[in-house]
């Protein structure tokens, strides 16, 4: 059984032989290294987290550097705390 390839929830690896390539993933991949700004804004299970992996992995295998920002802690805490937490 160890050599089923899907899986019943969660977000999928980033090299995973079952993730389907859409439309969204081509353009933003193409964004991404025009060095454009990229806000994800999707409801949960939709598959964001996916997108976000196989991004992060495409981009790092030809040397670009990928940094995910959640902005969505930022009405939990103070601006200056919420700076204080990216570095």
């Amino acid at each position: 059984m160890s050599d089923l390839i899907f899986q019943a929830g969660g977000a999928l690896p980033a090299n995973s032989a079952v993730y389907v390539e859409r439309k969204i993933e081509v353009e933003a991949l193409k964004e991404l290294r025009r060095m454009s700004y990229l806000m994800l804004i999707e409801p949960h299970q939709q598959g964001v987290t996916s997108l976000v992996n196989w991004l992060s992995w495409n981009l790092r295998t030809t040397n670009y550097s990928f940094t995910v920002i959640d902005v969505s802690t930022l009405e939990e805490s103070n601006e200056a705390a919420w700076y204080d937490n990216l570095s």
